[in-house]
């Protein structure tokens, strides 16, 4: 596979599990390190996101 192909396709699966990651954020129910567990996404990935939609816990 060429290096741009694989380039867009982790791209690509990063982009899912952010998006997954972000539908976690919007339940609630689980902990910034469990989803970051769960996606394949680091705790920082995970905060920047809750950040960027405003979904930071009180």
């Amino acid at each position: 596979m060429s290096k741009i192909m694989e380039e867009v396709r982790d791209e690509a699966k990063k982009m899912c599990a952010a998006q997954i990651a972000l539908n976690l954020l919007k339940n609630g129910d689980m902990t910034f390190d469990k989803i970051a567990e769960c996606c394949n996404l680091t705790v920082e990935e995970v905060t920047e996101l809750a950040k960027d939609y405003n979904l930071m816990p009180v």
